[in-house]
C-alpha cells in the first residue's frame, strides 16, 4: 500500500479519511492516525462524540434499569390488588388487575434484560477498539 501524496511505502490509514499515509503524512491525535493538516481535527471530533456516544449509552442503560425496577413495583401492587379478592372469595371483578400486574413485570423483566443488551454491547465495542 502506498501513500496518497507520495510514491512511498504507507505506515498507516487516516482514521477520518481512510487514505493510506506515510511517515510524513501521519499525525498522532491522542495516539490516532489522521492526515497532517487536513483531518486531525475531523479525528478529534470523532473521538469526542464516540466519547459522548459512550456516556449516552450508560445513562440510557440505567434508565432500563430504573424502569425495570418501577415497573416491578407496580406490577406487585396490581397483582396484590387483583390476587387478593380471589384469595378471599369476596369479588371475581377486579382480576383484571392481577393481570395488568403480571403485563408490568413482563415489561420489568424486557426493560431489564433491554438495559444488559445495551450494557453488553457497549462492553463488547470496548473489548474490540470499535
Amino acid at each position: 500500500m502506498q501513500c496518497h501524496n507520495h510514491e512511498i511505502q504507507a505506515v498507516a490509514t487516516c482514521k477520518n479519511c481512510y487514505k493510506a499515509i506515510c511517515r510524513d503524512c501521519l499525525s498522532l491525535v491522542n495516539g490516532i492516525c489522521a492526515c497532517k493538516n487536513s483531518c486531525e481535527q475531523a479525528v478529534t471530533d470523532l473521538e469526542e462524540y464516540l466519547s459522548l456516544s459512550k456516556q449516552s449509552i450508560k445513562k440510557i442503560s440505567n434508565t432500563y434499569k430504573n424502569g425495570a425496577i418501577f415497573n416491578f413495583i407496580c406490577g406487585l401492587v396490581f397483582f396484590i390488588i387483583g390476587i387478593a379478592p380471589v384469595i378471599t372469595g369476596s369479588n371475581y371483578g377486579v382480576t383484571i388487575f392481577a393481570v395488568l400486574g403480571l403485563a408490568f413485570f413482563y415489561g420489568s423483566y424486557a426493560s431489564y434484560k433491554g438495559g444488559k443488551r445495551l450494557e453488553t454491547n457497549e462492553k463488547a465495542q470496548r473489548r474490540t477498539g470499535v
